[in-house]
């Protein structure tokens, strides 16, 4: 079988991408899809926040082949992310500055960014729901063409301990569940608030400027490729050496 896996036809695409955003291209890389009505990938999914959990192509026999987390959310540089839901853009967000004036998070993958911006799959009570970045969001992004601010970890303060969402959109968003409103990615108990079964939702990544791999050694809390089926990053790195735009034809 001379096919590729899922795995390593991620990490090409990845490689591609980032040598078209060292010629001055802005392609987008996806980062991470699912169908809108999915339970696995809402706010508790460790994916999101520890390295590791890829689409594999032994997922294919349960559904799953094309849903989840591709290798550029933990590896790539990324200066803008883009959502769409049902092929059409729901919205497009630049990370090079915040909105509030805080300083941007540079030379981050979307994993290392959600780090450092202070989120895990904790929920409010534990995060300290009475604090202002649950409310106004611990990172804040402008959005093109629109007013509404792109953050993530924003919640419902005064709900349940887990009403909130990864990635929000809306500015008037108030229900992040399975019924609730739209512009959640990440939400309650669902990947999309209000998400219909049949539809699909993506996540891109703009790479950086001059784009290399971050995240190359994995956090001490990692998942466990050998308990989780995670595909483990020497199996791609091996592959595809690291890749500076030096290295681009």
């Amino acid at each position: 079988d001379n096919t590729l896996s899922d795995y390593a036809v991620n990490l090409i695409e990845a490689s591609q991408a980032c040598c078209a955003c060292g010629r001055g291209e802005d392609k987008e890389i996806l980062l991470f899809q699912s169908d809108a009505a999915s339970t696995t990938f809402d706010n508790q999914w460790g994916g999101w926040y520890l390295f590791g959990e890829y689409v594999r192509e032994e997922y294919a026999a349960n559904g799953l082949h094309s849903q989840g987390k591709r290798p550029s959310y933990d590896r790539t540089c990324v200066k803008g992310l883009k959502v769409t839901l049902g092929g059409d853009t729901i919205a497009e967000a630049s990370l090079e500055v915040q909105s509030n004036g805080v300083p941007a998070v540079l030379n981050a993958s979307l994993r290392d960014l959600i780090a450092r911006c202070g989120v895990s799959d904790l929920d409010l009570s534990q995060s300290g729901a009475a604090q202002t970045p649950w409310a106004t969001g611990h990172c804040r992004f402008p959005q093109e063409g629109r007013n509404d601010i792109f953050a993530i970890g924003r919640g419902a303060i005064g709900e349940g301990p887990l009403d909130w969402g990864l990635f929000v959109m809306r500015d008037d968003v108030q229900d992040f569940g399975t019924n609730g409103d739209s512009g959640v990615l990440g939400g309650k108990g669902i990947v999309w608030a209000g998400g219909q079964a049949g539809t699909s939702v993506r996540l891109y990544g703009v790479p950086c400027e001059q784009p290399e791999d971050v995240g190359l050694s994995a956090p001490e809390n990692a998942m466990d490729p050998a308990t989780q089926g995670i595909a483990p990053l020497s199996e791609g790195a091996a592959m595809f050496p690291r890749r500076l735009a030096t290295d681009c034809p």
